[in-house]
């Protein structure tokens, strides 16, 4: 392509289609490293979310799994186990 932009300009009757080739080629370059930065940095951005939510995804699954299959404690207190207060009798066995 840029030997048929050099080969244009040495033609003085076709030089408009010369520039429009130079200025084509000088505006792509710079918009397409731009616009491929860019990208970079959003897919970048993207893939920490992603990985953030599969960490959290993972730790609510095994919060779940944990407090699911933990063996159910009864919350009663037996008898003999209180404290009585000062004064009272003991509780019997």
């Amino acid at each position: 392509m840029l030997d048929r932009a050099l080969t244009q300009m040495l033609c003085p009757e076709q030089g408009g289609v010369a520039g429009v080739v130079l200025v084509t080629i000088g505006l792509y370059v710079p918009l397409t490293i731009a616009a491929t930065e860019w990208r970079g940095r959003v897919r970048k951005r993207m893939n920490e979310l992603d990985n953030d939510l599969g960490a959290r995804a993972t730790d609510m699954l095994l919060n779940y799994e944990t407090v699911r299959f933990k063996p159910r404690q009864d919350s009663r207190i037996p008898c003999r186990l209180m404290i009585s207060s000062p004064g009272a009798p003991a509780p019997h066995p």
